[in-house]
C-alpha cells in the first residue's frame, strides 16, 4: 500500500488540463507528486530544451519514487518510458485523444513526423500499461499496436453537484478551446454557427474560440462568442444552458460533453467516436452531420423533460470521479 510519508509519484503531461489537475488532487491526498508539464516544441532548438528538462526532472526524482505516470503520449512521453525501464520503476501512459490518430487532412494528431512517431511507439510498447480514457480510443491502440501491448480503460472522473442550483434557459452551448482554424473544424465549430443561422430565435453561445478565427463567418444576432473563461465561470453557463452540442469530428472522450451532462444539459453530438460513448442513451445523437436534422434533434430536445437528469445519473454511474480514483490507487499500489 502506499506509505504517504516515503512514496513519491513523478506526473509528467504536457498540458495543464483540468483532468490532469484532478488526478494531482487525487494523489497528493495519499502521497507526494512531482510534477511536470512540458509544453509542445516549437522548432529543434525547443524540442532539445525540452527533451533536457525532461531528462534532468526525470533522472532527479526517479530513485525515489514508486511509479512514473504521463498524461498523454507524444514526445514528452519518451524519456519518462526509458529511463522507467532504466531503473525499473512502473510507468503508466494515459491517452487522451489527440495521442492515439493522425488525420493528415488537419494535420491533427501525434504521427505526424518519424521521430514524433518514434517517440510515441516507444512509450506504448514500454507501458506497463496503457490508460486510454475511452473504449473507442483503446479501439484504436490496439488496430495500431496488433494488440500486443496491456491496455485498461479508464474515464476520466466527474464529481455530481447534487445541490446545485439550475437556472435552465432555453438556448444552445458549445464548449471547445479553439486557437487555430484547423482546430475550429475538428470540434465543429463552423456546424455550431451553422445551427445558430438556422435556428435565429433561439440564443447560440460558443465559449472558447479565439474570436479572430470568427472573422470569415458571417454571426448571426442570435449567436454570443466568447473567449476563455475560468472553469466556475463556464460551469455558470453550463448551469443555465438547456441543450449543450458536440459537432466534432471526434473526440477521445469530451470532457465538455460530461461536464454539460453533470449540470443536466440536454446534450446533442455526433454519433461516432467518444461523444457517442460519453452520451451512450441519454442524449441524442446524429448519425452524419445535417443541419436540417440537428435542427430537429434541438426541437426535441426543448421539449425533452427527462434526459437531462438521465445524463446526469450517467455520469455519475459510469464516469464518476471517485470511481476512477480509487481504480488509480489499486493500480499503483499493485
Amino acid at each position: 500500500m502506499i506509505n504517504p510519508q516515503r512514496t513519491n509519484i513523478i506526473l509528467i503531461a504536457n498540458v495543464d488540463s483540468t483532468f490532469v489537475r484532478k488526478d494531482v488532487r487525487l494523489f497528493l491526498g495519499v502521497c507526494k507528486v512531482q510534477k511536470m508539464t512540458c509544453t509542445r516544441p516549437k522548432g529543434l532548438l525547443h524540442f532539445l530544451l525540452e527533451q533536457i528538462k525532461i531528462l534532468i526532472f526525470i533522472s532527479k526524482n526517479i530513485r525515489s519514487s514508486k511509479v512514473v505516470i504521463c498524461w498523454f503520449a507524444d514526445y514528452h512521453s519518451f524519456i519518462p518510458a526509458l529511463l522507467s525501464k532504466v531503473f525499473a520503476k512502473p510507468f503508466y501512459l494515459i491517452q487522451g485523444g489527440y495521442d492515439t490518430t493522425y488525420m493528415p487532412e488537419y494535420d491533427y494528431g501525434v504521427y505526424t513526423n518519424k521521430l514524433r512517431s518514434f517517440m510515441v511507439d516507444y512509450a506504448y510498447r514500454h507501458a506497463t500499461l496503457n490508460l486510454p480514457v475511452s473504449h473507442f480510443l483503446a479501439k484504436e491502440i490496439k488496430e495500431r499496436y496488433n494488440s500486443k501491448i496491456k491496455i485498461e480503460v479508464l474515464p476520466t472522473g466527474y464529481s455530481i453537484e447534487e445541490s446545485t442550483q439550475l437556472n435552465k434557459e432555453k438556448s444552445v452551448l458549445t464548449v471547445a478551446g479553439v486557437d487555430s482554424e484547423k482546430r475550429l473544424l475538428i470540434k465543429g465549430i463552423d456546424r455550431f454557427i451553422e445551427l445558430a443561422i438556422e435556428m435565429p430565435d433561439i440564443p447560440f453561445t460558443i465559449i472558447g474560440v479565439n474570436k479572430s478565427l470568427l472573422k470569415s463567418y458571417k454571426l448571426p444576432d442570435n449567436l454570443i462568442c466568447i473567449e476563455a473563461l475560468s472553469k466556475r465561470e463556464v460551469d455558470e453557463y453550463y448551469k443555465k444552458s438547456q441543450i449543450y452540442c458536440q459537432f466534432s469530428l471526434r473526440e477521445g472522450l469530451p470532457n465538455a460533453v460530461l461536464e454539460a451532462m453533470s449540470y443536466e444539459c440536454v446534450v446533442i453530438g455526433m454519433n461516432h467516436s467518444g461523444i457517442a460513448e460519453a452520451i451512450g442513451d441519454a442524449g441524442y445523437v446524429l448519425d452524419k452531420w445535417s443541419v436540417s436534422n440537428a435542427k430537429r434533434l434541438v426541437e426535441l430536445a426543448m421539449l425533452d423533460t427527462a434526459k437531462g437528469s438521465e445524463g446526469k445519473a450517467r455520469v455519475r454511474e459510469y464516469f464518476n470521479e471517485e470511481i476512477r480514483g480509487k481504480r488509480l490507487l489499486e493500480i499503483i499500489n499493485k
